[in-house]
């Protein structure tokens, strides 16, 4: 609530983040902003057209091959300070 209330952005929103053409590689992951250890995170499947859900973990950087897009998650806020 804090990060939101400085005006540094929303903690979650169910809004799509759509990265920039040169984010997605290893070297420049995705960023998904977290004040927890873990998040869930969907992209749409390009064949299915569904919405696939992953759990995006404090830490590494997490590899989806059904895009080819890399993810990383952003700390920001403090955990549990919804």
């Amino acid at each position: 609530m804090k990060y939101e209330l400085a005006g540094d952005g929303e903690l979650f929103s169910r809004d799509p983040i759509v990265p920039p053409p040169d984010q997605g590689t290893k070297e420049n992951p995705i960023l998904i902003p977290s004040a927890e250890h873990e998040r869930a995170v969907g992209y749409e499947d390009p064949d299915a057209g569904q919405l696939v859900w992953f759990t995006l973990a404090k830490g590494p950087v997490h590899y989806v091959p059904d895009i080819d897009l890399y993810f990383k998650m952003f700390p920001v806020g403090e955990p549990g300070g919804h």
